[in-house]
């Protein structure tokens, strides 16, 4: 019976993906980056991005996990006002926007990507991510944990062993976009 609470206790530590990747994704849009980078650490979120596109000039940075409810409250109170970093996009420069995205990886824009991503990296409890984006695909590499009956100390997720990548085409992202738009509002979905 112990051993049981401590695994709830343990598999309830994990991050919500879809929330932190939700906030990395708008802020990736709001610069128009390009080539991004993200990887996580125990501390949070360390990202590295082409700002406008331009690959002359880096932008790079850390986003740490106890930030994550103040910058939701951030992001939603901001998009009901229309101003700060996270606001929502003027309507006269949309299709600027949507012109610059055909050429990307994440033709939906890095916040509705990133949000999906989230949804499935949730799903399957995954840890530790690493998320690349290349010319032609978006590359996701994490780990599994491992499962309680097979580890020794419950107190620790240790996930060695289980490594897994995946890659993204376009088409796939846009079918990882629909299906998690699918089960948005879904009362038997959680």
């Amino acid at each position: 019976m112990v051993v049981s609470a401590k695994v709830e206790h343990v598999t309830q530590d994990a991050p919500n993906y879809k929330q932190i990747l939700r906030l990395l994704g708008a802020y990736f849009d709001r610069v128009n980056a390009r080539y991004v980078t993200l990887a996580e650490t125990e501390d949070g979120f360390v990202w590295h991005c082409f700002p406008n596109g331009d690959l002359t000039r880096a932008a790079s940075g850390m986003f740490a996990h106890s930030d994550v409810p103040n910058a939701l409250e951030q992001l939603k109170s901001r998009r009901q006002s229309h101003t700060g970093i996270f606001a929502s996009r003027r309507s006269a420069s949309k299709p600027d926007r949507i012109e610059w995205r055909k050429s990307t990886v994440c033709a939906g824009g890095y916040e509705e990507t990133f949000r999906s991503l989230g949804v499935k990296l949730d799903q399957m409890r995954a840890l530790s991510i690493l998320v690349v984006e290349r010319n032609d695909c978006l590359s996701v590499h994490y780990y599994l944990p491992i499962a309680g009956y097979l580890r020794r100390d419950f107190s620790r997720m240790a996930f060695t062993g289980d490594a897994r990548e995946d890659m993204y085409s376009r088409e796939q992202i846009i079918d990882l976009i629909n299906t998690a738009r699918g089960w948005r509002n879904n009362r038997f979905y959680h």
